[in-house]
């Protein structure tokens, strides 16, 4: 039976087939059938969440992350930048075997001098 619908057209059931057994999913909304449904209701088809979230929690949410998302970009400008050094990152890691100069690498190879 239908649950609800969210802001971008998606609509939402639930089919109960058992007590136990309840299987959810979604219709997507025909201007953009390959548009994904928020965090929210991902977690209540996944079973994550026993109810439906509300209008209210998913506008909640949105501006939390909004908030965030500005926080975030503050902070950056704030933290001072830090530039790597150095021509090849990796050339910093060891290597897998150490190299000597008075050991050949392959047995029985003419050093090149």
């Amino acid at each position: 039976h239908y649950i609800g619908e969210d802001s971008a057209g998606h609509r939402y059931y639930e089919i109960q087939n058992t007590r136990q057994n309840v299987t959810r999913g979604y219709d997507p909304p025909p201007n953009n059938p390959k548009s994904e449904p928020g965090v929210e209701w991902q977690s209540w088809l996944k079973g994550t969440r026993r109810f439906p979230p509300s209008d209210d929690e998913i506008s909640l949410n949105r501006m939390k992350e909004q908030a965030q998302l500005a926080q975030n970009e503050t902070t950056e400008k704030r933290a001072p930048h830090v530039a790597t050094t150095g021509s090849n990152p990796s050339q910093d890691k060891p290597a897998a075997f150490p190299r000597y100069d008075d050991m050949e690498s392959a047995p029985g190879a003419k050093k090149s001098s």
